[in-house]
């Protein structure tokens, strides 16, 4: 493929890259690359690439990973460009300068308001451009550390939102908190990993996938994330371990000819558990990638699955309106919970295995003793219920419903304690950090929010 790059390394060895919107093209970038080229600049603009398609993102990949500074050329149109989002969030991630040139007046976005924003004033520009190295563009700041409240049953009536994370474009599919509690995942149908600092609420890094992503999932020790991508069209689907050091793809394996609902680690980090659209439970062997065993007797599609914090059981709920409590060791089945009169969308156990929840469209929440078998309670949401978590202490239960809203429940009062007005539409994701200090919810409509106690 011929280069797009316009060079000219007379004045300046270092190349720069044009992040920008094809319709600030000939009123404002195209003056700006030739005034640049006629100075000496080095700059890479894909300009004659056809924007889209494999070849192109491969040419930006490169573009990305070679050049030492970027121009960012704002405007209304840009900020809203999902490609040069994932431009200037790709430096914003490796820490290289950026430099946001105001082409159109438009509102600032959050993440780009710590940078040194310039007028479209070539002189200004040429100024920052001949600057040492030792003086970035890029200017952070860290904010202080806030005191972390555990959420507990007394004050969960006074949770508040505390930040609104945004990126996604589409549906949030899963969140997860790292073992630490300093990091938040989150996976979309849109095709992003998003990784967030749940102390500064800034993204750190996004991972483009070409399927969409069902779950994502922290290892037990946190240093890996397992994946369940579907393929866009049909629904053949497969996992993906990623180091989080690393930043690199380890491997691809677990391939279903089926959707997969919900993936979830075994607390020693050995094996990964699916709940698969085929009414089964797969379980697979993460350092050979080999498939353990398939668990099957559900009669409909497996919605989720979970393993007790020993290892010792597994639980899976089903839209055939049961959970399945199995042998987490030997994978017998130990029971089957009856009594939902609609599918079960999630499920979710106790710290100490004690007690699972299962939430369901028949508008209940359920819960039930794993060791009789037998329902303990069950709480009115008023609507479909679709995800669970219980706190790390396990006194307080979250449940997100249809309408957006999420309910926490008290354990040992066996009671209600509040309904946070959440999301606009359904809540598809809720996940506790491993400290208590925070819930996070993410909904169909691609939002993610934070909540605390006051």
């Amino acid at each position: 493929m011929t280069t797009t790059a316009t060079t000219a390394r007379t004045a300046n060895t270092e190349t720069i890259f044009i992040s920008y919107s094809r319709r600030d093209w000939e009123s404002h970038v195209r003056p700006m690359v030739d005034r640049l080229t006629q100075a000496g600049f080095s700059v890479w603009v894909d300009q004659h690439l056809l924007q889209g398609g494999q070849d192109w993102r491969d040419e930006i990949n490169h573009a990305l990973d070679a050049c030492s500074k970027m121009i960012l050329c704002v405007s209304p149109d840009a900020l809203e460009s999902k490609y040069v989002r994932l431009e200037y969030r790709y430096f914003l991630d490796e820490n290289k300068p950026i430099i946001p040139v105001i082409c159109r007046e438009t509102k600032l976005l959050p993440e780009l308001r710590p940078l040194q924003w310039i007028p479209y004033d070539f002189d200004a520009l040429f100024q920052l451009l001949t600057r040492p190295t030792e003086s970035p563009t890029v200017m952070i700041t860290t904010p202080t550390t806030a005191i972390r409240t555990t959420i507990t049953s007394s004050n969960a009536p006074t949770m508040r939102e505390i930040s609104h994370l945004r990126g996604h474009e589409k549906p949030i599919s899963s969140l997860s908190f790292s073992p630490d509690s300093k990091t938040l995942v989150s996976a979309s149908a849109d095709g992003m990993i998003r990784l967030w600092d749940a102390e500064t609420r800034r993204e750190l890094l996004s991972v483009t996938n070409r399927d969409s992503l069902y779950d994502v999932e922290f290892s037990p020790d946190g240093k890996m994330l397992v994946a369940a991508m579907g393929a866009k069209f049909g629904n053949t689907s497969s996992l993906m371990l990623w180091d989080v050091g690393t930043h690199q793809t380890i491997a691809t394996f677990g391939t279903h000819s089926t959707r997969l609902f919900e993936i979830v680690y075994s607390p020693d980090g050995k094996r990964v558990a699916c709940a698969c659209w085929d009414h089964t439970v797969t379980i697979w062997d993460v350092m050979s990638q080999e498939k353990v065993i398939t668990l099957e007797g559900h009669t409909e599609s497996v919605s989720s699955v979970v393993f007790s914090a020993d290892g010792s059981r597994l639980a899976s709920g089903s839209w055939d309106g049961t959970v399945r409590l199995w042998d987490g060791n030997h994978y017998g089945l130990i029971g089957t919970l009856s009594g939902h009169t609609d599918q079960v969308n999630s499920i979710a156990l106790s710290p100490d295995g004690g007690r699972l929840a299962s939430v369901s469209a028949d508008q209940t929440v359920r819960l039930w003793n794993t060791s009789t078998l037998e329902m303990i309670i069950s709480f009115n949401q008023g609507v479909p219920v679709w995800c669970s978590a219980f706190s790390p202490d396990g006194k307080v239960l979250a449940t997100g419903g249809m309408n957006g809203a999420i309910k926490l429940w008290c354990m040992k009062d066996l009671r209600e304690l509040t309904t946070l007005a959440a999301h606009q539409k359904l809540v598809l994701s809720l996940d506790f950090s491993s400290d208590g200090a925070i819930l996070a919810s993410g909904a169909r409509d691609g939002t993610i929010k934070l909540w605390s106690p006051a």
